[in-house]
């Protein structure tokens, strides 16, 4: 019986450092390509949404524009990630039929590679990769007619202090885990273990290998790189679109006070609130609509909407509840 074939793509250097790119890449393969194919890549600092998400919700725009930060929508679901050199990506494009999605299976390599290299991995969750209750790789699927694109990211050594500060993820999500923050949930593999792109890309051929595959080695052609980044260029905008096409997001949160139980309500278009209702059980001193009128226009992120808050005449409109307190109602904010 014949042996399962990966072809292993070698991209050209310098690296190119656009995830872009890359998505188009895996998009090129999955279209005009047969067999299955695999290649690994890195990229300049990045924020990668999820194909349903909203970037408003999932990012910290005001730490985003601190540095050259690229946005792009992949058309993988699942949550965003922040990406930069010390991130090593891989992508997996391989038939399919009429499998369901599988993305513990499709992990099982990069997981044995890492065993292999002594660091105690596991499989957890829906698609993380950890070391103890840490994660340090997310995987992501989707399908197209009879195939599959399987890709996941490798935190090895990538500033997470940074990762930490620009993504906002769902508080829900990290409470339900017993972790404060998106730092204590993830880990870089260099914390465990020093190796090489080499050596993890050693320990996954081997592994695959283990699993029946053969690698066949070949290098990036001309046609497929060209076709790769005109498909970059149509299906993974830049930031500046992402918000142009941005259509209202509805935002909705709510937190316990001493005050009672207030209720936030805004609409954001490209980053700025246009609308602003509070709702709730509590008690009033004067016309809520002074500070509703006040949110209407702010950039919507706790610093901007604290810094007005505070400037406002303090005078509890509602009873009991102080401006600064009121603006602890951004940093809890989930789409609805």
């Amino acid at each position: 019986m014949s042996r399962k074939q990966i072809n292993y793509l070698r991209l050209p250097e310098p690296r190119e450092l656009s995830a872009a790119f890359y998505f188009g890449l895996e998009r090129a393969i999955l279209e005009d390509r047969e067999g299955t194919y695999l290649f690994f890549w890195q990229t300049a600092p990045t924020v990668m949404l999820g194909k349903y998400q909203e970037l408003i919700a999932e990012v910290n725009l005001e730490t985003m524009q601190e540095r050259d930060i690229t946005v792009v929508r992949r058309q993988s679901g699942g949550g965003a990630i922040y990406t930069d050199e010390g991130t090593v990506q891989f992508s997996l494009i391989t038939p399919i039929g009429d499998e369901r999605l599988a993305i513990e299976t499709f992990s099982k390599p990069l997981l044995q590679a890492v065993q292999e290299l002594g660091i105690p991995a596991s499989f957890n969750g829906r698609n993380d990769l950890v070391v103890g209750e840490q994660k340090f790789s997310g995987q992501a699927e989707y399908r197209h007619q009879s195939k599959l694109v399987h890709h996941g990211s490798i935190l090895i050594d990538t500033d997470l202090d940074f990762l930490e500060r620009i993504l906002k993820p769902n508080p829900l999500k990290l409470n339900s885990k017993g972790i404060a923050s998106v730092r204590q949930r993830v880990t870089n593999l260099y914390e465990h273990r020093q190796f090489s792109l080499a050596e993890l890309i050693a320990a996954m051929q081997a592994a695959y290998e283990a699993g029946g595959y053969e690698f066949i080695s070949q290098d990036l052609d001309e046609a497929l790189e060209s076709r790769a980044r005109t498909i970059s260029k149509s299906l993974f905008a830049p930031v500046e679109a992402l918000f142009s096409l941005q259509l209202p997001s509805e935002i909705k949160t709510s937190r316990r006070f001493k005050a009672g139980t207030v209720e936030l309500t805004v609409t954001v278009r490209k980053g700025k609130i246009e609308t602003a209702k509070l709702r709730g059980d509590f008690f009033t001193n004067g016309d809520i609509n002074t500070l509703e009128s006040a949110l209407i226009g702010l950039s919507y992120d706790r610093e901007t909407v604290r810094s007005v808050l505070l400037n406002l005449p303090e005078q509890e409109i509602i009873a009991g509840l102080s401006n600064a307190e009121l603006s602890l109602l951004i940093a809890d904010s989930k789409n609805n």
